[in-house]
């Protein structure tokens, strides 16, 4: 166990400090800064910052220490002060910066492992593993950090971090092979990894004593092998190698862990003063989009119900973690499965459509208003105007402005928060079955989608189809592939080919817009329209090769049935794909590899009609 202050001796200090103890109040203040210097410090690497954020920390632990009301949970509080500062801090910081070379000075200065320690580490292998720390990204800091040094179990890490215990196991298995390669780089061998975590926890030690205790053994380093099998999956090209048609049943998948609840609705926010911000477009009556990854990548909503005249708080919140809906009337903010998506089924336009997608929407529907275009389309692009064309538009870039200011809204503290999501959508990822038929042959599938754009790394998106005994479809973040089983042929395909048409949640439009826009994208001519009780849509595409109807389920905000029909090489087909979503769906091994054998060209690729190519 690594050396801290003792918890009950902590508690001890607080039940006498909210007694009135001035004593103990400054001894508390004193024990706690060195400790939370210690974590702090461990995270970001750079002294000036560290600094900042323990000294705004300490300033708000003595105001509200009063209001704690377990003196025993004390410690967890004030962590979690100082790492809400601290994404606070990176939310406004533009770009992610370097550590300095001042900082590493500084992180080497201030070691309190050199007493008996010297002479087995060098100071040129300290400074590798604090660089190789600094490259870390700040998420697989924060939980080698929790694990290792602050040896809390996978649970209550999960807690912290908000999500689930599973993810985190996943998380910390990433982070150790993050840390593990950067090593690699440097000449390190896995081997290594143990003797690195336990020179960085007693360089950055709060103290001599505390340093002399660090350990980091094996027990501490263990996901257990399902968690292992999910971090590895979702990385490189263990992911998914498909093919040989009747000889493969599946791909592999992880047996999903016990749902959990995402954190719940983001907390009130200080409004955000914006330069250059065009008048009328304040948050009052606006629309923000966000795209952390730039134009045609995922995008984050924020936007006010229109203006009757006077301003209106924000309404709809659609972020990385979830979708938000603010009811004026009630007072209730709730929590809901579903995107935003229009009333008159207009479809969902985005300023940074291109040209031709423009045009062809509004050929399908004449009457629909849009955004002002725009023509930015880097990564972190932040676009703020007004659902109507008329309303000018105003864009600017910060990379790290996600799940921060821009997109929390001016809702009351103490809103109350009412949760309608599922399980699987509180979960933040969904694994699919498919079955269903091209003429007489079945097909049977499976696969997995993120619901929120948040569980994307840890869960990345997948599909694997079989029809019959002779074709074998499959997409997953490596690329996509078409396998068939006669010539054994496997044509390879970019990422995301046969996700066209089909619920992509994580990209932040509602399963009814991503169909439609899809379609257009491919410029083949559609129809909406709801059921009576609106609880389903429909799709249908009339494409040169047939009709395709899309089902979708608009609270759930999935696809749950694609039905086309007909001709394929002259010969009438008629085929139906029906998708479960579940919590969990039973792995499969033995996936077979199979070397592609040629590329496609550009104009060749899959689209929204890709199920017609099931028959060929």
């Amino acid at each position: 166990m690594a050396y801290m202050v003792d918890n009950a001796d902590f508690t001890d200090l607080v039940t006498r400090a909210q007694g009135g103890e001035g004593d103990s109040r400054d001894r508390l203040a004193a024990l706690a800064r060195d400790r939370l210097y210690a974590y702090v410090q461990r995270l970001t690497l750079r002294h000036e910052l560290t600094e900042d954020i323990v000294q705004e920390s300490m300033i708000e632990m003595l105001r509200f220490l009063d209001k704690l009301e377990r003196a025993d949970r004390f410690w967890p509080w004030l962590r979690r002060i100082a790492i809400n500062k601290l994404h606070h801090h990176y939310a406004h910081e533009r770009g992610r910066r370097a550590m300095s070379t001042a900082d590493m000075e500084q992180v080497l200065a201030s070691d309190k492992s050199r007493e008996g320690f010297a002479e087995l580490v060098t100071n040129e292998l300290k400074q590798i593993i604090v660089e190789t720390m600094g490259e870390l990204k700040p998420r697989y800091r924060e939980v080698l950090v929790l694990r290792c040094y602050e040896q809390m179990d996978y649970a209550s890490i999960a807690e912290e971090m908000g999500t689930t215990e599973f993810s985190t196991r996943v998380l910390f298995f990433r982070a150790k092979n993050a840390l593990a390669k950067q090593l690699a780089r440097r000449g390190l061998g896995r081997a290594s990894l143990a003797m690195v975590l336990v020179v960085f926890g007693r360089m950055t030690a709060e103290s001599q004593a505390a340093a002399a205790t660090v350990q980091v053994g094996g027990g501490t380093l263990a996901v257990g092998a399902t968690a292992a099998a999910a971090g590895a999956l979702t990385t490189k090209t263990a992911m998914v190698t498909l093919a040989a048609a009747a000889v493969v049943a599946g791909t592999a998948l992880v047996q999903s862990p016990k749902s959990a609840l995402h954190p719940g609705a983001p907390s009130g926010a200080s409004s955000v003063a914006l330069t250059g911000l065009p008048a009328g477009a304040t948050a009052a009556h606006s629309c923000w989009y966000f795209y952390p990854e730039g134009a045609g990548g995922p995008v984050m909503i924020r936007r006010a119900a229109p203006s009757g005249g006077g301003a209106e708080p924000c309404r709809y919140l659609q972020n990385d973690r979830g979708n938000y809906y603010f009811d004026t009337r009630a007072g209730v903010v709730y929590i809901n499965n579903h995107h935003d998506w229009d009333a008159d089924l207009y479809v969902r336009r985005l300023p940074t459509d291109d040209a031709d997608l423009r045009d062809f929407l509004s050929r399908v529907q004449p009457d629909a208003k849009g955004p002002t275009p725009v023509s930015d389309a880097g990564p972190g692009l932040l676009v703020i105007g007004h659902e109507r064309a008329e309303w000018p538009s105003w864009t600017t870039r910060h990379v790290n402005m996600l799940n921060e200011d821009y997109y929390r809204c001016d809702w009351p503290k103490d809103v109350r928060v009412v949760d309608r999501r599922d399980d699987l959508h509180r979960r933040g990822y969904a694994d699919f079955r498919v079955r269903g038929h091209v003429g007489s042959e079945d097909v049977f599938g499976r696969g997995q989608i993120p619901l929120v754009y948040a569980e994307r790394e840890l869960y990345q998106p997948w599909l694997w189809l079989q029809v019959g005994s002779r074709l074998v479809v499959a997409d997953g973040p490596e690329g996509a592939y078409r396998y068939e089983a006669g010539p054994r042929r496997q044509t390879v395909y970019p990422s995301g080919c046969f996700f066209a048409g089909l619920s992509r949640p994580w990209m932040g439009l509602h399963a009814i817009d991503t169909v439609r826009r899809d379609a257009a994208a491919a410029r083949v001519w559609f129809s909406t329209r709801l059921s009576e009780d609106g609880r389903l849509g429909q799709v249908e595409l009339q494409h040169e090769d047939g009709s395709i109807t899309y089902t979708i389920d608009m609270d759930s905000d999935l696809v749950t049935e694609v039905v086309f029909e007909g001709l394929v090489s002259g010969s009438p087909v008629r085929g139906r794909l029906s998708f479960e979503y579940v919590l969990s769906v039973a792995p499969v091994a033995d996936a077979i590899s199979v070397r592609p054998l040629r590329r496609v060209r550009d104009d060749a690729l899959p689209h929204v009609a890709w199920v017609f190519d099931l028959a060929r």
